[in-house]
C-alpha cells in the first residue's frame, strides 16, 4: 500500500518517471489504476533489470534477504526506507518472534553467533546514512538500530508514512449512543507482530462493555497468518459484536470506515487511514508476546517522532497512556474535538504532498549505490543462514 500509494502520487503529480516492481499477482500489481506508472514484473527465478540511471527504493532490510531475482546495476543508486523496527536487526533464523519479544535474548545472540552479522549491518546502516541513502518512518525505527545494531545515526533523515490529503476540517456527525452501539474498527494484515495486541484490544473492550453496558461492534478488516487465532479468541467475547472481514478494496476504504467506524484502533498506515477521516484513532503498539492487562491506550494525536506504534517487550517497557474505558468516556463526551486532532495530527504529519516532495528532496541527495553494497559484502549470506537454510531442507526431503 505505502509505496503503491507513493509511487503513483509522484508519478501524477511530479510527473516522475516511476516503475514499480512487484509479483504478477501481488498488491501493487492488482491494485494498481494509473496509467502513468509501469509495473515491471517480479519472479524469483528471474532476472527483473534495474537500469543504472534509476533510484532503487527498498524498505529496509537485512540485505542478504533482498530478492533474487533483481539483476541491478552497480551505478544504480540505492534507497533503504526503514518501515519496520526490525527490518535491519538479525535474529536466530528459527527464532524470530521469540528473539523480537524477549530483548535480552535478542542481544545476546546479537553479541555471540550473530555477531558478525550485526557489525555488517551496523556499518551498513552507518555508511547508508552518511551518504544520505536510507530515512526512517519514525524515531521508533532509528531507535532500534541505535540500541540492537548500536549505529551511530545522528541527525536522522525522518521520512514520514504517507496518506492522501486530509480534509482541512471535520464533517462527521456525532452519533448518539445512548440507544446504538459504539462501532470501532480495526483494519490491518494479522502477522505475527499485531495479532498480540489486536487480542488484547478485543478483551479489553469485551471488558468496557460489560462495565459501562454500552454495546460495542467490533469489525476486524484483515488477513494473514495469524487470522485464525484470532477468530478463535474472538469467539470466545461475551458482550462485543464481532464481524471478521478478509480484505476491503483500497478505493473502497473510505467509504467503508466513514459508513462503518465511530473508532478506529490501529498501527501504522491504517492508523492514517482513520485518522485523514477525522475518525478518532487509537494507537496500537506492535508486540511478539502476549499484552498485558496492564497496557494502557492512547490517540493517535498525542504521540511523537512520527510514531505509529512502539514495540512492547514486557509492562515495564510499555508507553504510557489511559485505560481503555476512560478514553471511551471521552469519545463519548466529546468526539467531535477528538475527530479534530486526529485531522489535524495527519495533515500535520502524513500528508502525502508534504511526504512526497520530501521523498524527491532526500532522493536527490542520495548517493550510495547498488555496487557499494555489493563491494561491502553486507548482501552475502552468513554461514548461521545458510547452515539453518540447508537443515531445513534437509528435513523437509527426509518427510
Amino acid at each position: 500500500m505505502l509505496f503503491l500509494r507513493i509511487g503513483t502520487y509522484l508519478a501524477e503529480k511530479h510527473g516522475l518517471d516511476v516503475t514499480l516492481i512487484d509479483y504478477p499477482d501481488g498488491f501493487m500489481a492488482t491494485n494498481l489504476r494509473s496509467e502513468k506508472v509501469t509495473i515491471l514484473p517480479y519472479s524469483d527465478e528471474g532476472a527483473t533489470h534495474v537500469p543504472a540511471d534509476a533510484i532503487l527504493v527498498l524498505q529496509a532490510m537485512n540485505p542478504w534477504s533482498i530478492f533474487p531475482g533483481l539483476s541491478v546495476c552497480r551505478e544504480t543508486r540505492l534507497i533503504f526506507w526503514n518501515c519496520l523496527p526490525f527490518n535491519l536487526v538479525p535474529a536466530l533464523p528459527g527464532l524470530r518472534e521469540i528473539s523480537y519479544r524477549t530483548p535480552a535474548l535478542l542481544m545476546a545472540s546479537l553479541s555471540t553467533l550473530l555477531a558478525g552479522r550485526r557489525k555488517t549491518n551496523r556499518q551498513l546502516v552507518e555508511a547508508m546514512h552518511g551518504r544520505h541513502s536510507i530515512f526512517f518512518m519514525d524515531e521508533e525505527n532509528v531507535g532500534a538500530v541505535r540500541r540492537f545494531l548500536k549505529a551511530r545515526v545522528d541527525d536522522p533523515v525522518f521520512l514520514p508514512i504517507p496518506v492522501a490529503d486530509p480534509a482541512l476540517s471535520v464533517v462527521r456527525q456525532a452519533r448518539d449512543l445512548r440507544h446504538s452501539a459504539l462501532r470501532v474498527v480495526w483494519v490491518g494484515r494479522i502477522a505475527d507482530f499485531k495479532h498480540h495486541i489486536l487480542v488484547r484490544a478485543m478483551l479489553d473492550l469485551d471488558g468496557y462493555s460489560r462495565q459501562s453496558k454500552q454495546a460495542v461492534e467490533l469489525t476486524i478488516v484483515g488477513s494473514g497468518a495469524f487470522a485464525a487465532r484470532v477468530a478463535d479468541q474472538g469467539s470466545e467475547l461475551e458482550f462485543v459484536d464481532l464481524t471478521l472481514i478478509n480484505n476491503v478494496p483500497p478505493d473502497q476504504l473510505d467509504a467503508f470506515l466513514t459508513d462503518r467506524a465511530d473508532i478506529v484502533m490501529a498501527m501504522g498506515t491504517a492508523a492514517l487511514d482513520g485518522a485523514r477521516l477525522g475518525i478518532p484513532t487509537i494507537l496500537l503498539d506492535p508486540s511478539y508476546g502476549p499484552v498485558s492487562p496492564a497496557y494502557l491506550y492512547r490517540w493517535l494525536f498525542q504521540e511523537s517522532g512520527f510514531t505509529l506504534g512502539r514495540i512492547l517487550f514486557d509492562p515495564a517497557s510499555y508507553p504510557g497512556g489511559t485505560p481503555l474505558t476512560d478514553m471511551l468516556s471521552d469519545f463519548t463526551a466529546d468526539s467531535q474535538r477528538l475527530s479534530q486532532l486526529s485531522l489535524t495530527y495527519v495533515a500535520t504529519n502524513h500528508a502525502l504532498p508534504k511526504v512526497a516532495t520530501k521523498l524527491v528532496y532526500f532522493a536527490e541527495r542520495a548517493t550510495y549505490k547498488w555496487g557499494d553494497l555489493v563491494d561491502s559484502g553486507a548482501n552475502r549470506r552468513d554461514w548461521i543462514y545458510r547452515a539453518f537454510t540447508f537443515a531445513r531442507n534437509l528435513v523437509g526431503r527426509g518427510r
